[in-house]
């Protein structure tokens, strides 16, 4: 049929139907075309968001940085402005002392040449001649009875060694008494020089030598934490009147149990430093150590428990505040929090017996050492101050591994940063203790590391 249409008729159909393929081929090549430009902006919106977002977290990175900055400068200046401070009354306080017992010594001088009678010239003649009579009368005896002696035994061969004049074996004996005393002087002065400690009463030369060692050790530990600041850390967190309980025994009942006083140590806390006395000076007085008679022999180790036990009380005591709940805000209560104890959200007990089982978490309990034999190595669990004072025990004299390594290592921190504050206070010929934070009426601080709580001190 199509080969019976004129040549006219088919180039009239071609020639209509070649605009209409060529418009269909340009729109759907424009389609495509718009198709791989939107792919492109929306590949393009995606790389921008990015690195918008890149920028965005860069840009908060670096203003956390500036707020922690300018946070760490703050902390920093206000530290400064409080050690400045505080020597600054450091000074006041010293030159109204200085002051004071100027005029205290003056005074007592005075007093004394009033009141001190003239004694009486020796007289050596009489002194002599009375000994000389006592001496012939005593010779005398003594030929007596060495002449009876003879009469009934028939005289010895060789006459008996003739012993010492009464006044010779006197004299000896006071000597002896004087030198005696003066050692146990000498050990008393050391022990008040070296660690602030003051024994006060009658102590034997063994108890003394017991006392002093402890100090000893005390100090030569905190010197590996902090080279050179032994003696100055057990000054100014360890001070403490020593002395015996001066009562017999008491026992009892209440409520079916059995009341034993004076058989045991205490420790009583009397740091007071929110009172000042009459010149406005502040009043740190020292806590106190009650020993029991007969304690350098009762225990296996006197240094470990019960001298090093009681001390652990006095530093709590001495960064802490008294309240009905015993010593508060102390560093007892900063690692029973470190460890995850809530004595100080329940607002517990710090002394009661067997009150620290309640609030010390069991996997940080003491006496799973089966290859310990010390005496008392549960007693820790006994209270949160108790928890503190044992493991302060076992820091020192090692009479037991730590439940957990970081137990010991919080304590070994604390005790490195207060005593490196006191080292550099006295390189800056300054008496200001600078320890870490304290809590009520406290005095300058310093940080600990973000792991472990603020213990505090006192100037």
């Amino acid at each position: 049929l199509v080969d019976c249409w004129p040549h006219e008729f088919l180039d009239l159909l071609c020639g209509a139907t070649r605009p209409a393929a060529i418009a269909g081929a340009t729109v759907l090549s424009l389609a495509a075309r718009r198709r791989r430009k939107e792919e492109e902006e929306r590949q393009a919106a995606e790389v921008r968001a990015q690195a918008e977002a890149k920028t965005e977290a860069l840009r908060r990175q670096k203003e956390q940085q500036r707020l922690l900055e300018r946070i760490q400068n703050y902390l920093l200046s206000q530290q400064m402005k409080k050690a400045q401070e505080a020597a600054a009354r450091q000074a006041q306080h010293r030159a109204l002392d200085a002051k004071i017992e100027r005029m205290e010594a003056e005074e007592e001088r005075r007093w004394q040449s009033a009141h001190t009678p003239a004694s009486p010239a020796f007289d050596m003649a009489k002194w002599k001649q009375r000994d000389y009579a006592e001496s012939a009368r005593w010779e005398q005896q003594q030929a007596y009875q060495r002449y009876r002696q003879g009469e009934q035994a028939g005289y010895a061969a060789s006459a008996p060694q003739e012993s010492k004049p009464w006044w010779q074996r006197a004299i000896e004996n006071v000597k002896t008494f004087v030198q005696s005393e003066a050692q146990k002087f000498r050990t008393w002065n050391t022990i008040r020089n070296d660690y602030g400690w003051t024994p006060i009463g009658v102590f034997s030369q063994q108890e003394l030598n017991m006392i002093a060692e402890t100090g000893k050790d005390i100090s030569a530990y905190v010197n590996t934490l902090s080279p050179g600041n032994g003696q100055a850390w057990v000054k100014s967190y360890l001070p403490a009147v020593i002395t015996h309980w001066t009562l017999p025994p008491i026992k009892g009942e209440a409520g079916g149990k059995t009341l034993s006083f004076g058989e045991k140590t205490y420790s009583l806390p009397f740091e007071l430093p929110a009172k000042v006395d009459m010149f406005g000076r502040p009043m740190g007085l020292p806590g106190m150590v009650i020993l029991p008679h007969n304690w350098e022999t009762g225990y296996t180790n006197p240094k470990s428990m019960p001298l090093a036990h009681e001390f652990g009380h006095v530093w709590d005591a001495r960064t802490g505040n008294i309240s009905l709940q015993g010593i508060v805000n102390g560093v007892a209560d900063q690692l029973n929090t470190f460890i995850g104890g809530t004595v100080v959200e329940q607002n517990g007990s710090r002394f009661a017996d067997g009150s620290g089982k309640d609030f010390i978490p069991q996997e940080y309990w003491y006496g799973n050492d089966k290859n310990s034999t010390y005496e008392y190595k549960t007693y820790a669990q006994n209270s949160t101050a108790d928890y503190l004072c044992e493991t302060f025990n076992a820091l020192i004299y090692s009479t037991q591994t730590f439940p957990k390594p970081e137990v010991g290592q919080w304590l070994e921190i604390v005790i490195k940063m207060q005593a490196d504050n006191l080292g550099k206070a006295a390189n800056a010929n300054s008496t200001a203790i600078a320890p870490i934070p304290a809590p009520t009426a406290p005095s300058a601080a310093t940080p600990i590391p973000s792991q472990t709580p603020d213990v505090g001190g006192r100037q």
